[in-house]
């Protein structure tokens, strides 16, 4: 993977966020995305999927959120403790999390399908990939939950047909033979620990380490994955710590160690960040 990589929709912020009462008071509820946001996202590699869980009485008021934040997470999958663990590690976070509330993951996705998307979003939009995603499905009576074996018998011609390079083409042929013969074994990788899942995952032609990283973080749910080579990652680091360049992957570790055990939550907080600031011409 390239630095292209970035464009892949599979994974990246799928999220919704939840406001604190105090940000609904406060009226924070952020704004709709306008060109300038898409663009935004897409310097991140972000997709423009971000969702405000808004819950309207009127034309445009907002009822109170009355679940305890740190109950939501919980109830999220974050470990009892992360958005504390984060507020008192780092101000910034606590900033972050203060003004965005719960940024929460949506992992719906079927591994095998994710990884599908994976391949099919390399060095295009989001837009473009979406429509190719929509193409390649509806050619499987299965939909998303669609499985190797089935994309294995669908000809290489008949992929292209549906917007895939060659190259996409082949790797997803790659993609179903490595699950179908158990080089790849997604039922074992909740098993594993991360770099292992990585190593596994980089074995399928057309996948490389962050997309494995992507992978761990909403198909897998784990917490604390730290993808340095994110631009996304890397651009917000820059704003909220208002650096001067864009850090690099030994300063990006160096800053993110009072995150651990949940850098992955961290992340979010920071691509969430970057696609709600303005960009800068």
């Amino acid at each position: 993977m390239n630095s292209n990589d970035y464009t892949n929709l599979n994974y990246r912020l799928n999220s919704t966020l939840v406001l604190t009462r105090g940000q609904q008071q406060k009226g924070q509820a952020g704004s709709k995305d306008s060109t300038g946001g898409q663009k935004r996202a897409m310097l991140a590699g972000i997709a423009p999927m971000v969702r405000v869980s808004r819950h309207l009485q009127g034309a445009n008021s907002l009822t109170q959120e009355t679940e305890p934040l740190f109950d939501r997470a919980a109830n999220d999958g974050y470990s009892a403790g992360t958005l504390d663990h984060l507020r008192g590690a780092d101000p910034v976070m606590a900033n972050l999390i203060d003004r965005f509330g719960l940024v929460r993951r949506e992992r719906h996705r079927p591994p095998f399908y994710s990884l599908m998307a994976a391949i099919v979003g390399q060095q295009i939009s989001v837009k473009a990939a979406a429509a190719i995603m929509e193409r390649l499905t509806g050619t499987f009576p299965e939909g998303r939950t669609v499985g190797p074996a089935a994309l294995a018998a669908v000809p290489i011609e008949q992929l292209r047909a549906v917007g895939l390079s060659g190259a996409k083409a082949r790797y997803m042929h790659d993609l179903a033979e490595k699950v179908a013969s158990g080089v790849v074994d997604l039922e074992r990788l909740p098993a594993l620990q991360d770099e292992e899942v990585i190593a596994a995952l980089r074995q399928i032609k057309g996948i490389g380490r962050w997309t494995a990283e992507m992978f761990l973080i909403f198909s897998l749910g784990r917490l604390d994955v730290l993808a340095v080579d994110d631009l996304g990652l890397r651009t917000g680091i820059q704003r909220a710590y208002a650096l001067d360049h864009l850090p690099q992957a030994a300063e990006i570790r160096s800053l993110a160690e009072p995150w651990r055990p949940y850098r992955t939550i961290a992340t979010l907080y920071l691509w969430h960040y970057l696609h709600n600031t303005p960009l800068q011409r």
